[in-house]
């Protein structure tokens, strides 16, 4: 049986599970602004239902299947999502914070301007979502696919990204101060007036993305691979570049004042009116530099 209680103990729904999907599909299972906080809904299939403004703090939604819901407005703070089916589900503005999104299905999903943050998304498929402008501060992204997803605009400050893969996201304007991008696959990303500073990017694969403008103050990009990408007006002042494959990249106008290029592969990488790192004139690009300490 589906018994579900509101928050008061009041028991709004009390069927058989199987019964709740037939519910749904018939407009017959009234969520909109329900109170289910704290409500038991693991594992039920709710497609398709329209839960907008619910309040779902702390409820159990494992593995639910929420594909093409309504739950724009809602409450999840603190709910528990892990392996819930949320592919192209509507959650505009929805307030998931500290909420448990371990290894959930995000696809297409819809989450802009949502409040994710602190949210545990390990492992979460979030392929073409559109989150721009989304808070995502604190939130945990380990080893979670948000390739081509959008992102522009979201505050991502102090995320733990490590070996996410977030290949050609588009990430203009957003906020990745004190963010741990260890390992993680930037490649074709857009980061355009992005603001990385003090993130950290060692080994990360940055191969042809877009930094034009963006702040990349004391970062550490230590053994990152970034051949061919844009560092155009980017600042990169004090940061780490040690060991940085920086084939045919792009640094023209780039400030480059107190970086550590130890070990790093400039060949063929444009630093027209580029700042150099100290005293002296900018390393020659026509060969690589293997071990110039600049």
């Amino acid at each position: 049986m589906a018994v579900i209680r509101n928050r008061d103990g009041m028991v709004m729904y009390d069927e058989p599970r199987k019964r709740v999907r037939t519910l749904v599909r018939e407009n017959k299972f009234h969520l909109c602004r329900a109170n289910l906080r704290g409500a038991d809904l693991h594992g039920l299939d709710l497609r398709y239902a329209n839960m907008r403004e619910a309040d779902l703090t702390g409820a159990d939604l494992t593995g639910t299947r929420l594909r093409n819901a309504n739950l724009d407005g809602a409450t999840l703070i603190g709910a528990n999502l892990t392996g819930a089916n949320l592919g192209e589900a509507r959650l505009l503005g929805a307030l998931l914070d500290n909420a448990d999104l371990t290894e959930a299905y995000l696809y297409r999903a819809a989450l802009r301007d949502a409040n994710l943050s602190k949210a545990d998304l390990t492992k979460a498929d979030g392929a073409y979502a559109d989150m721009q402008n989304s808070d995502l501060h604190g939130a945990i992204l380990s080893g979670a696919s948000l390739r081509y997803a959008d992102m522009t605009g979201a505050d991502m400050t102090g995320a733990l990204m490590t070996g996410a893969s977030l290949h050609s996201v588009h990430m203009e304007g957003a906020l990745l101060a004190y963010a741990d991008l260890t390992r993680a696959d930037l490649e074709s990303t857009k980061l355009m007036d992005a603001d990385l500073h003090d993130a950290i990017l060692t080994g990360a694969n940055l191969s042809g993305a877009d930094l034009e403008h963006a702040s990349l103050r004391r970062a550490v990009l230590a053994n990152a691979t970034a051949g061919m990408a844009t560092f155009i007006l980017a600042d990169l002042s004090d940061s780490d570049l040690t060991g940085a494959y920086l084939v045919a990249a792009n640094l023209s106008w780039a400030d480059l004042t107190g970086a550590h290029l130890e070990g790093a592969n400039l060949q063929f990488a444009h630093l027209d009116g580029a700042t150099p790192p100290g005293p002296g004139p900018l390393p020659d690009t026509d060969t690589p530099t293997p071990g110039m300490g600049i």
